[in-house]
Formats: structure tokens, C-alpha cells, sequence
């Protein structure tokens, strides 16, 4: 159902933006940001949708849909838009942390680790090398990326 409802909402605002001045990637990024910021998480997931067809090369887009899918409870396209976002920008250690998240929250806590090593590896990121240190000696999930998702 949540599904449709998405596809619904990518289908108002695309129709939307045909019916007069086509919005720009920094107004369908600004109103996805005000919709999430109401809580609307289905219609942000719209905008969103719409930056990522308009320039599918910023992981940034990707990285804020993958965070509003998560919050929505669609983990399984939220992990798709984590990985692409990482593909894109493998500098990106909020995708590698919300990635990790959602396979601790899977239980796949060895997966987890593996992409909180990934980043370090690549992005030296002190910070996710101590989230990875407490969470292996706790037994805590880790925190889901910083921003939309808390």
C-alpha cells in the first residue's frame, strides 16, 4: 500500500511540475525538505524521486531518499538508494552509517560491520571506527544516519 501512495505522490508532483514551470533540483530538494519536515514523509519521498530523475549522478538525492524510505519503514529501497548513493560518492559516510543501520536492525550484524569497515577504509572516518568499537563491544544497534533519520 505504502508503495502505491509513493508512486501516486511521484505521479502529483511529476504531472504537477508538466502542468507549468518545471521546479529546479534545488526547489524539488527544498520542498522535499519542508514536506519531511511536517512529517509527510510520503510526499518528500516525491520531490525526491523527481531530483534523482532530474540528475541521477548526486548522491546527495540519493542519500535523502534513502533516509526518507527508511523513516517511511521501506528499508529494502532505502538500502537500493544508500548503495547507489555510495557508488556515487563513496566519500559519503552518512550512506555507508544508514546502510550499516538497517542491516544491525536486520540482525545482519556482520554485514553491518563490514560497511562501517568499508567507510573507514576508504574515508578514514574516526567517528564511524568508534561507532563500529562500541557497537561490536555492546552489542548496540547503531545509530541510523544523522539528519532525518533519529
Amino acid at each position: 500500500m505504502k508503495k502505491i501512495f509513493v508512486i501516486l505522490m511521484a505521479a502529483m508532483v511529476f504531472l504537477a511540475s508538466c502542468s507549468g514551470e518545471k521546479l529546479t533540483y534545488e526547489e524539488n530538494c527544498d520542498y522535499g525538505v519542508k514536506a519531511m519536515e511536517k512529517g509527510d514523509y510520503t510526499v518528500a519521498i516525491g520531490y525526491f524521486i523527481e531530483t534523482v530523475e532530474m540528475e541521477p549522478d548526486r548522491a546527495d538525492a540519493y542519500l535523502c531518499r534513502a533516509m526518507l524510505y527508511e523513516k517511511s519503514g521501506d528499508f529494502n529501497s532505502a538500502v537500493k538508494d544508500y548503495e547507489k548513493a555510495i557508488e556515487i560518492d563513496s566519500g559519503l559516510t552518512d550512506a555507508y552509517e544508514g546502510l550499516a543501520g538497517i542491516y544491525k536492525l536486520r540482525g545482519r550484524t556482520e554485514a553491518a560491520e563490514e560497511i562501517l569497515k568499508a567507510s573507514y577504509l576508504e574515508n578514514e572516518s574516526e567517528i564511524l571506527l568508534a561507532g563500529l568499537s562500541e557497537a561490536e563491544t555492546s552489542g548496540t544497534v547503531i545509530p541510523l544516519a544523522a539528519g532525518i533519520v533519529g
